[in-house]
């Protein structure tokens, strides 16, 4: 039921989606639907939640290593390559907020402030060790998560960008609008070291 859910949402949006739709797709009645969920808004938030969890554990298992530069890069090259694979699910997450009630929206900025939290995190710590000099750590990991976000919308699986080449973009993006360094093209080789294209 809930893949079923994704569908439709990531397909029409949360106002074009109706529970009629969603329970006519999964095969039970729409009142089954209402008992466990109360409404469109407690489905569209249930699923997130859903999604959520799987998507922090994986990024926070991405931020294991020592060194706060490389931590970084592999939390973006995650996220990315999370966001590609689960394109459906992806676009769930930039869903038109504008038609939730107050207390959707609610639980809707919690659902997706432990992300946020987390770029903050990586952020900060990087300001530590002096890569980030003299910026808004908080606008730099909704700037990123942004980023991150429209790449499902207009990057095409199988078009002339491979995956390998989106993530090397986006991560070069990132870092070098962001980092402070002295020795650019040093810092570039380290965190490329191994990947296609890291000249």
């Amino acid at each position: 039921m809930v893949l079923k859910a994704i569908d439709i949402f990531s397909e029409k949006g949360f106002k074009g989606t109706t529970i009629r739709e969603v329970s006519r797709a999964a095969g039970i009645n729409a009142p089954t639907l209402y008992y466990y969920f109360g409404s469109k808004e407690g489905l569209w938030l249930e699923i997130l939640t859903y999604i959520q969890e799987d998507l922090v554990q994986e990024l926070r298992k991405a931020t294991t290593a020592t060194d706060g530069l490389m931590r970084f890069r592999s939390l973006l090259e995650t996220h990315i390559r999370m966001s590609q694979k689960n394109r459906k699910v992806s676009n769930i997450f930039s869903i038109d907020q504008e038609h939730l009630t107050p207390e959707g929206l609610k639980i809707f900025k919690g659902i997706h402030r432990e992300i946020v939290d987390l770029y903050v995190e990586e952020l900060s710590n990087l300001e530590k060790l002096g890569c980030i000099k003299g910026r808004n750590i908080k606008a730099l990991a909704f700037n990123t998560l942004a980023l991150i976000s429209w790449q499902v919308r207009w990057f095409k699986p199988g078009g002339q960008m491979s995956l390998e080449d989106l993530i090397i973009e986006t991560i070069s993006f990132v870092l070098y609008g962001i980092l402070y360094t002295r020795d650019f093209r040093q810092t570039k080789r380290k965190v490329f070291r191994g990947m296609k294209g890291d000249s």
